[in-house]
């Protein structure tokens, strides 16, 4: 990504439709879509020792860990974490004084036996009704999917997208032939607080032709100095959400789509206000580790993500200062800074998802969440931080 200027504004890391329709165009140019039935196939040890899917053409395929997921939905629910833990090798740990594993030839055949025994299995899995299986050139095997699968072109998103609003840019972007997760700054919506950064209003999008995600369009909020995005509450904003499944009719699905980004941009001004005066909501004597805590009981964040919380926090207080930063206002940048170095399309969208429906908060209602984080112990914030890092906020 680079900068990109529009309408007098200065977008660093984000790209135009053009430079998004060529990103999109050239991974897929790496595309093969087979449609084949099982029997077609089989699941084989390579002769390096690998694991892969080889067609009768004589292909080989590996097969990605969204891949070997769904052939073991496929295969009747036949051992899905089993296969993809059997590729990772397990490092060496002192505390629980192992040796580590580093994965084999015997690791390799034992992932054949588990597809053999569901996904190949002729009396368990119907083997000669046709599938598709989306490989690309490189060698990966990226899905395995039913022909009923409705596939929505990422670049015929990006067509409808344009037509609504031509002038914006990518703020962020992870797009490939698969999938697709981006947010589109409408230009004509920025507006600057003087006091803290530029804001502007956004279309967080996102699609999947394997399967991995709905059509998906939302309002967001982004805000410039840290290029920091929320998606507004479901309850606020009308969304667009379309399943991959049946009859796929694009024309309705376009005039859906339309019609839920109008209401969105319609609603993005009122946000952003929104937004600001989450500032005002305050957390008194209580610390923010212990509201993230409550924050992460309240809506089920995983202790993984609270270190990169933690760390987002303290670095938005250096951008907004001590009084913005503790508050709401701080608790929803301190969570969508984090959200930026999530790898993962989903639970990136979550992230930014509970900064929407923090700042869908009335006061009441926020202040009720700080009391209860005033109340946790030890014993609760050890099962959200672990031991150490509870050990350190408690000491704070």
């Amino acid at each position: 990504m680079s900068e990109v200027t529009v309408g007098g504004g200065v977008y660093k890391n984000a790209i135009t439709f053009d430079q998004a329709y060529e990103r999109l165009a050239g991974r897929k140019r790496m595309v093969n879509d087979i449609v084949a039935p099982l029997k077609d196939w089989r699941p084989i040890v390579n002769g390096v020792g690998d694991f892969v899917m080889e067609h009768k053409s004589g292909q080989q395929f590996v097969p990605t860990d969204y891949a070997l997921g769904q052939m073991a939905i496929v295969g009747g629910n036949q051992g899905g974490g089993l296969l993809k833990a059997l590729r990772r090798d397990v490092p060496a740990t002192n505390k629980e004084k192992t040796n580590g594993v580093t994965r084999d030839n015997g690791d390799a055949e034992l992932m054949v036996k588990i597809l053999e025994n569901g996904l190949f299995h002729k009396d368990r899995t119907e083997q000669s009704k046709d599938r598709l299986f989306r490989t690309w050139s490189d060698g990966t095997m990226r899905a395995l999917l039913s022909t009923q699968y409705a596939i929505v072109d990422s670049e015929w998103v990006l067509d409808v997208l344009k037509e609504v609003v031509p002038e914006g840019v990518f703020t962020r972007w992870r797009g490939d032939a698969d999938n697709l997760r981006a947010d589109l700054l409408v230009p004509d919506s920025v507006r600057n607080s003087p006091d803290d950064s530029d804001y502007g209003g956004q279309i967080a999008v996102g699609n999947s032709e394997i399967g991995n995600r709905r059509v998906t369009t939302a309002c967001s909020i982004f805000r410039l100095v840290c290029t920091n995005g929320l998606i507004v509450a479901k309850s606020l904003g009308e969304a667009t959400r379309k399943v991959h499944r049946g009859e796929l009719d694009l024309a309705d699905l376009r005039l859906r789509m339309l019609s839920s980004i109008g209401t969105q941009l319609s609603i993005a001004d009122q946000q952003i206000d929104n937004v600001l005066g989450l500032k005002a909501y305050g957390v008194g004597d209580v610390s923010m580790p212990l509201v993230f805590a409550q924050l992460a009981n309240q809506y089920k964040l995983g202790r993984n993500v609270m270190p990169g919380i933690l760390d987002a926090y303290a670095t938005e207080g250096e951008t907004v200062g001590t009084k913005d930063i503790n508050s709401a206002f701080g608790a929803v940048q301190a969570l969508t800074r984090h959200a930026q170095t999530i790898k993962d399309d989903n639970e990136w969208e979550r992230m930014e998802t509970v900064a929407g429906e923090i700042a869908a908060m009335n006061k009441n209602r926020w202040d009720s969440l700080v009391g209860a984080a005033g109340q946790l112990g030890q014993p609760e914030l050890e099962k959200v931080y672990g031991d150490v890092l509870a050990a350190a906020v408690m000491a704070a």
